[in-house]
C-alpha cells in the first residue's frame, strides 16, 4: 500500500515522520506531501519520498512578503493552487490512501479536496479539536472546521476527551478511532538512551524549570508569571526559569514581565527556533518541564520530555489528565490557577522524596506508551477500513 501523508505547514513533522518509519516497517510506501523545510528542519526519514509540493513561491520570499505584509494573503493563494494541484500529484504517484495530518483552511479545503475524497480513501488525523488552539489569528482560517471533519469517513484522535468532543459535535463514532500519540525522540537520539539520561535527583540545588515550544498565549505564560508572583523569597531562591522557543507577538509583554519578575541570574530567555540538538539540552538541563496551558488536546512537545524522565508540572487539561496521575508521575492542576501552580512548584523546590517519586513515575510512564510499531498497526487498521469502505 502506498500512503500519502499530507501536512501542508509542517505542523506535526516528528510526528508525521515517526509514523513514517514505522509503515515503513510494516511494508507500507510512504511519500509525505509539505512545505520546503525552513532552516533547523530536517528533512524525511530515509525511504521515504519528501515531496515540497506546497507554499514554493510563498516560503522562497518569505522575508520579502513578510516585509511588505502580503505574506499570509500570498500563501492562501498559493495554498489553493498547490491543493488543486494535488489530486494529479497523487495520481503520479499512484497513491492507495490519503491521510492528512491538518485542514489548514477548513473551509477550503473541503472544496477543494473533495475530488480526492471522491477517488481515493481518506484518513484525517485530528491532533487537536480546536484548530489553532483557538488564537484570534486562526480563527478564520478555523472557520468550517467541525464540517470539515464530518465530510471524512475515517477519523483519528490521540485521546478519549478528543474522541468525545468530536462525537458530540456530530462526527459519528464508527468514524472516530482513538491512536496514542507516540513519545518522540528528539536529536537522532534512541528513546532508550534518553531515558537513562536523567536520572540522577537533584539534591537542594537551584531547580532549573523549563517551558519551551512555539509560545502562544494557550501556552500559559500569563499562569507563570501570576505564579511566580506567589512565590516567596525562599521559594524563588531555590528556582530558575528558562523559556526556549520562538514566541508570538502576543506573549511578548508576558515575556517582559517575567524578566521583570525575577533577577537577571534567575531566568533565562531562549526565543528562537530551536534545532534539536539545543532543545535536547535544554530539556536534558530541566529539572521539571511545565505545561501550564489554558487548552489543549494532544502534545507533541510533551511526548518529546516523557523519555527524558522529568518531572512534569501541567495543566488538568487534554493528554496530561489521561496520562498523569497526581503526585505519582507528575503535577497537575486547575488549568489558569496561578495559586496552585505556585504550591506545587513550593512543593517540588522543597521535597527531595516528592521529586524521586516524580521522576521515578515520568520513567515508568515513558515505557508505557505504545511504541510506534504498534501505533503504525492500529492506523494499518484503520486504512484497511477506510479502503474496505472506499
Amino acid at each position: 500500500m502506498h500512503v500519502t501523508l499530507v501536512d501542508p505547514s509542517n505542523f506535526t513533522l516528528p510526528y508525521d515522520y515517526a509514523l513514517a518509519s514505522a509503515l515503513l516497517e510494516h511494508g507500507c510506501q510512504v511519500s509525505i506531501l509539505k512545505r520546503m523545510d525552513r532552516a533547523n528542519e530536517q528533512g524525511a526519514p530515509d525511504g521515504v519520498l519528501d515531496i515540497e509540493h506546497f507554499y514554493g513561491l510563498t516560503e522562497g520570499h518569505r522575508d520579502f512578503l513578510k516585509r511588505i505584509r502580503l505574506f499570509t494573503p500570498a500563501k492562501l493563494v498559493e495554498h489553493v493552487i498547490d491543493l488543486s494541484l494535488m489530486n494529479k500529484l497523487l495520481r503520479e504517484l499512484k497513491t492507495d490512501l490519503v491521510h492528512y495530518q491538518w485542514l489548514v483552511v477548513p473551509w477550503l479545503d473541503k472544496r477543494l479536496l473533495a475530488p480526492v475524497i471522491r477517488r481515493l480513501p481518506t484518513v484525517l488525523t485530528v491532533h487537536d479539536t480546536r484548530l489553532y488552539h483557538g488564537s484570534s489569528t486562526g480563527l478564520v482560517q478555523a472557520r468550517g472546521w467541525m464540517d470539515a471533519i464530518r465530510s471524512i469517513d475515517n477519523v483519528i484522535v490521540h485521546t478519549k476527551s478528543s474522541y468525545e468532543k468530536l462525537r458530540t459535535a456530530g462526527v459519528p463514532e464508527k468514524a472516530l478511532t482513538i491512536i496514542p500519540h507516540g513519545t518522540l525522540a528528539i536529536d537522532g537520539c534512541p528513546i532508550k538512551s534518553k531515558i537513562h539520561a536523567s536520572t540522577q535527583i537533584a539534591g537542594e540545588k537551584v531547580l532549573t524549570l523549563l517551558l519551551f515550544g512555539y509560545l502562544k498565549n494557550y501556552k500559559g505564560l500569563d499562569t507563570v508569571a501570576n505564579a511566580i508572583e506567589l512565590l516567596d523569597a525562599e521559594s524563588l531562591r531555590l528556582i530558575r526559569i528558562v523559556i526556549a522557543g520562538k514566541p508570538n507577538d502576543e506573549v511578548l509583554p508576558t515575556l517582559q514581565r517575567l524578566k521583570a519578575l525575577l533577577p537577571p541570574a534567575s531566568i533565562e530567555l531562549d526565543l528562537r527556533f530551536l534545532p534539536e540538538a539545543d532543545l535536547a539540552q535544554h530539556i536534558e538541563e530541566a529539572d521539571v518541564v511545565l505545561f501550564p496551558y489554558h487548552r489543549i488536546d494532544a502534545s507533541g512537545a510533551f511526548m518529546a520530555t516523557l523519555p527524558f524522565g522529568k518531572i512534569v508540572i501541567a495543566s488538568r487539561v487534554g493528554v496530561f489528565t489521561e496520562y498523569l496521575v497526581h503526585r505519582k508521575n507528575g503535577m497537575l492542576f486547575s488549568g489558569g490557577s496561578a495559586s496552585e501552580l505556585a504550591a506545587y512548584i513550593d512543593a517540588v523546590a522543597n521535597d527531595a522524596n516528592l521529586r524521586r517519586t516524580l521522576k521515578n513515575g515520568a520513567l515508568d510512564l515513558a515505557v508505557k506508551i505504545p511504541g510506534w510499531g504498534e501505533i503504525a498497526r492500529q492506523t494499518m487498521c484503520v486504512y484497511e477500513r477506510a479502503s474496505r469502505d472506499e
